[in-house]
């Protein structure tokens, strides 16, 4: 039976550096995520993720 897992990371582009934030095993997206905090706490809020991630997937699936 094929599983699933999620690593979320972070990257500090001006300072080069990778952060693994969260392995999670049983991977959702809920707002009580580490990753959707994580945003939160940077200034992005749980729905203009989501939909960020909508609008990027449109964007990615051409014409």
């Amino acid at each position: 039976m094929p599983t699933a897992s999620r690593v979320d990371f972070l990257y500090e582009d001006d300072l080069g550096r990778l952060y693994a934030l969260e392995i999670n095993t049983m991977p959702g997206f809920t707002s009580r995520s580490v990753y959707v905090r994580t945003w939160a706490a940077s200034g992005v809020p749980y729905l203009d993720l989501l939909c960020g991630f909508i609008d990027l997937a449109f964007a990615r699936s051409g014409p």
